[in-house]
């Protein structure tokens, strides 16, 4: 029980992923190799001190991060209507009854992750990204106890606190245009389908996706339109080929998946 809570990421893939072997892999590919790729690209030369503070760095936002999730399934569902209980009652009186200890725990490892990581990095650009960083825990408060329809705005600057940062991290060129892609290549993606969902019922998305079905339809349709206007940017030498990269490498990832859904239904039909 105590595991579930403490050990890194084990709350995230048992209770939020489910165990879930396609669906963590798709987490880890999309948080881990979107921000661990924009973090390094661009940079002159890559030491041992960068990686070893990169993997710290990571370590502390995603600890941190998991917290809101605990946050939300322990205190923030008594705010809401018709809440979704993913903790059965023993986890539920657990996660209550120790709530202020891995409070506690996660914010001070979350704090020394960081003051390590730029006692390894004592440079600009890192004190920008642990600056960053603390937004994510501010962000995710505001997320939790604001219960409305209006919630759905906050959830694309919740998503990219914990992207953003790792433009930052590292000392690079083109780290504004970086901090653009990062935010475009999922941050932006997954907040306009927030917008779909029931619980808020935005009109003119829920026009472009009905129902989860369409999902996988519109995430194609997402970054084809990227696409066609990074190949464009390509073409003028606006951008270069390596920063557009990880929009080609969704396009695809989400084209497999589109494709293996039709492939399901079709079967089923």
């Amino acid at each position: 029980m105590a595991s579930l809570f403490w050990i890194p990421m084990n709350y995230n893939f048992q209770i939020r992923l489910q165990h879930n072997n396609p669906r963590m892999t798709s987490w880890l590919f999309i948080n881990f190799f979107t921000t661990i790729y924009y973090a390094l690209i661009c940079t002159s030369a890559i030491h041992w001190t960068e990686i070893v503070a990169l993997c710290i760095f990571s370590c502390s936002i995603f600890y941190l991060y998991e917290w809101g999730y605990i946050y939300n399934d322990i205190k923030a569902v008594h705010h809401e209507t018709a809440p979704t209980l993913r903790l059965n009652k023993a986890e539920m009186e657990y996660g209550n009854n120790h709530f202020r200890q891995i409070t506690i725990a996660r914010f001070a490892i979350f704090t020394v992750g960081l003051l390590i990581t730029y006692l390894l990095l004592p440079t600009t650009n890192a004190l920008i990204a642990i600056g960053l960083a603390t937004t994510c825990p501010l962000l995710f408060f505001g997320y939790n106890q604001w219960r409305s329809k209006y919630n759905a705005f906050l959830y694309f600057w919740l998503v990219a606190s914990r992207f953003v940062p790792f433009v930052w991290i590292i000392e690079s060129d083109q780290q504004v245009l970086k901090t653009l892609l990062i935010l475009l290549v999922y941050p932006l993606e997954i907040g306009i389908e927030r917008f779909s969902i029931p619980n808020y019922r935005y009109p003119i998305i829920k026009k472009i996706i009905p129902n989860e079905k369409a999902k996988p339809t519109f995430r194609v349709l997402y970054y084809s339109i990227a696409l066609i206007i990074l190949g464009y940017l390509l073409d003028t030498s606006s951008i270069t080929l390596n920063l557009a990269l990880p929009f080609f490498v969704f396009w695809i990832y989400r084209c497999v998946v589109y494709f293996k859904q039709r492939k399901g239904a079709d079967s089923l039909s």
